[in-house]
């Protein structure tokens, strides 16, 4: 690729982010539209915590690619909604594991059901090869990225 060709607008980093952005968009709007009082984000952390209950707030950080103090914020809210429940780790009084509450896995199932819709219309016709094809390189690109920034990191 020369300097001339080249438009930050059309390159994979872009698409990525206007793609991701646009998703997460649609999503808070449909669960909006569906009665839940939670943000697409709220959202995504209910699902890894149904993934993997009793996890510590760094972990879920790190599995949702957000700051500590991003996920803390979004942590507190939901704490106050009663969706989740802060618990002392028994191996470190320090550190606090969060768990889903009743609540918050009863919201789970319905907000799914949203969530599986957006996904849906996202990918409607595109061939299941296609998309599958897609997070192949898309885990790639990660990949590559991910270990350059640890080489950079280690030296």
């Amino acid at each position: 690729m020369d300097i001339k060709s080249f438009n930050p607008l059309e390159q994979i980093g872009f698409l990525i982010a206007r793609t991701h952005r646009t998703m997460l968009n649609t999503l808070q709007q449909r669960l909006a539209d569906n009665g839940f009082d939670i943000t697409s984000e709220q959202a995504i952390i209910i699902m890894t915590l149904y993934q993997e209950d009793g996890i510590a707030q760094q972990e879920i950080a790190n599995a949702v690619f957000k700051d500590k103090s991003s996920v803390k914020r979004l942590i507190d809210n939901m704490e106050r909604k009663n969706l989740i429940v802060r618990v002392p780790d028994q191996n470190d009084r320090r550190n606090k594991l969060i768990y889903l509450t009743h609540g918050g896995k009863a919201l789970r199932e319905e907000m799914s059901k949203v969530a599986i819709c957006v996904l849906n219309d996202a990918q409607e016709n595109i061939d299941k090869e296609e998309i599958k094809i897609c997070k192949k390189v898309l885990r790639q690109i990660f990949n590559n990225l991910n270990n350059l920034n640890n080489n950079l990191t280690n030296k």
